[in-house]
């Protein structure tokens, strides 16, 4: 875990107080049996804004208002929308497929916490010998499965001007080792969520650098990467994903570029950043979905340049910071999928600073099985 001292008008999860958890960072995972959740080094969630991210799949492509997702979607199978984050395992997502009632297709993974270049081109996910985590054997177990995959722009011991070196296409060979690397292990149908959250200075590399220089060079620096990564057999979809109000930077001063980027997305969970204390209903979602750089703006953006919309990462959170069991909430997010075309969504299934398992709310649930799952 790693934290980071809050920011004026942060919200606050778990730990001491004073304290702000960072996102949830996914690694790789010891070969070892893990001695704890899911094994692996991680950040948990910042919950709004804490949290962070993960593999999902599934496209459905959507025509209506006009917005189409790019490549090769249009030819390809119709795949669920509907996606999860079951902790890594693929026992766990078993679990979530008994509880809710739905087999689930696709699922969000990480792959954004790497030390080196040499462990960023291969992902663990593919080539861990822990059956439970092999997702790349999942995929091939069956037509029609596909991954969401969260992979960070570089590994951790970049040196400082990484984006300029990046976005002169210093780190091009990597990108398109790890493009041809996932190919072969049959998941070119993926969907890849570069950098997540960038807007979020506590997300280490993955961070945008803040200064007007530093936005520029990171947004090249992901083009760079998505056309490296773009290899002969790849049809991968690039999802360029923010963190939903937790610094109102313009979304402008770092996208990469309607040319890379397929899918705009948003990682939306029910915590307030402004740590206001706002009991489930109408009010509480008001302030969540208008807070600067948030859901309705981000959905504005995503019209605005005529691209697919997802929610790679949402859920709810244990009080003080969220609304607990809040099925107005899950009412809310279910609307907006449907109204606004939403490609994918990815409920984060897991107990990690804060937020909460679908099996912990039972009313959240039922409207999740009646207007997600079934609406």
């Amino acid at each position: 875990m790693t934290v980071v001292g809050p920011r004026a008008g942060e919200n606050r999860v778990g730990g001491t107080s004073g304290e702000l958890r960072a996102g949830p960072d996914r690694s790789r995972p010891s070969e070892t049996p893990p001695s704890g959740p899911g094994g692996e080094s991680r950040r948990l969630p910042r919950l709004r804004r804490h949290r962070r991210s993960a593999v999902a799949v599934a496209l459905l492509l959507v025509g209506a208002g006009g917005v189409l997702v790019g490549r090769s979607l249009l030819t390809s199978p119709t795949y669920s929308s509907i996606c999860v984050y079951p902790r890594e395992s693929i026992t766990t997502l078993g679990q979530v497929d008994a509880l809710t009632g739905h087999v689930y297709s696709c699922v969000m993974a990480y792959d954004n916490a790497n030390p080196t270049w040499a462990t960023w081109e291969v992902p663990w996910f593919a080539t861990t010998k822990i059956t439970d985590r092999n997702w790349a054997d999942w995929v091939r177990e069956r037509s029609g499965r596909r991954l969401v995959i969260t992979i960070s722009l570089v590994p951790s011991d970049v040196p400082p001007n990484w984006r300029q070196i990046c976005a002169s296409g210093g780190y091009d060979s990597y990108a398109a080792a790890l493009g041809r690397n996932l190919v072969n292990e049959g998941l070119s149908r993926s969907v890849l969520r570069i950098s997540p959250e960038a807007n979020d200075p506590g997300s280490g590399v993955a961070w945008n650098g803040g200064t007007p220089e530093d936005m520029s060079a990171w947004a090249k620096c992901w083009a760079q990467e998505a056309r490296a990564m773009a290899v002969p057999g790849s049809h991968f979809l690039f999802d360029w994903t923010v963190n939903a109000g937790y610094e109102a930077i313009p979304f402008s001063d770092y996208y990469p570029g309607n040319s890379v980027v397929d899918i705009i997305g948003i990682d939306a969970y029910d915590s307030l950043v402004s740590g206001q204390q706002v009991p489930p209903g109408p009010e509480r979602w008001r302030l969540l979905s208008r807070e600067p750089g948030g859901i309705e703006q981000l959905v504005k953006f995503a019209k605005a340049h005529g691209k697919a919309l997802s929610v790679p990462e949402w859920g709810e959170v244990a009080p003080p910071a969220g609304g607990g069991d809040d099925p107005y909430y899950m009412k809310q997010m279910a609307r907006l999928f449907k109204r606004d075309h939403v490609v994918y969504e990815s409920y984060f299934d897991e107990d990690e600073g804060g937020t909460l398992r679908l099996g912990q709310i039972p009313e959240s649930l039922r409207v999740y099985q009646e207007m997600v799952l079934h609406g």
